[in-house]
């Protein structure tokens, strides 16, 4: 996969910059081979991993991949919708466990795990041996809660902050308010 097939950001962020800046310096310093954004539902984490992922794909890695994990099925069928995301199929010998270690060994791959939260124990023993036996392979999976594997870097991403009443006076500053940005931006 060319790093320029992982899907384009959808949706522009909104005073998440700092966030942005955190998350590409974990997935570049010696111990990011693994970062988690952690954080309540519709809090952004799967629009941020995006945007991070496409801003850091060509810095750190040879390809991207983009695995959303909400369309798996089951915990028993992450390995094999895990393979074929990357493209490699498991042969009637090879197991996908086997086909994605033998993919992904010794390339500079980012792999983008999002969703992970309903499929947290087969997708951190997946993880697990990636990481194990892909040393250039990176992570960033967005997920309700961390991962549990050793080395995993955890973000926690909180939901955009609210205006406070006093922000209701003024409205040019009111508009400058990320949360109230973001809700401008998508209403129409």
């Amino acid at each position: 996969m060319d790093p320029s097939d992982l899907p384009a950001p959808r949706v522009r962020l909104f005073g998440r910059e700092a966030d942005e800046r955190a998350i590409r310096s974990l997935l570049a310093s010696a111990p990011g081979r693994l970062v988690t954004i952690v954080g309540p539902g519709g809090c952004g984490k799967t629009s941020l991993a995006l945007e991070v992922a496409n801003q850091v794909v060509r810095a750190i890695a040879d390809e991207g991949y983009w695995i959303p994990l909400d369309q798996c099925a089951d915990a028993a069928s992450v390995p094999g919708f895990v393979a074929a995301a990357i493209g490699c199929g498991a042969g009637p010998a090879t197991s996908p466990e086997a086909a994605i270690l033998a993919q992904l060994r010794g390339s500079e791959s980012l792999l983008v795990l999002d969703n992970c939260e309903h499929v947290t124990r087969p997708i951190a023993r997946l993880v697990d041996r990636v990481l194990d036996r892909c040393r250039d392979v990176r992570i960033l999976a967005t997920s309700r809660s961390p991962l549990g594997v050793r080395g995993e870097q955890v973000y926690i991403l909180h939901p955009l902050q609210a205006p406070a009443p006093k922000d209701f006076a003024n409205p040019d500053q009111l508009a400058r308010i990320p949360s109230v940005e973001m809700y401008l931006d998508r209403r129409g």
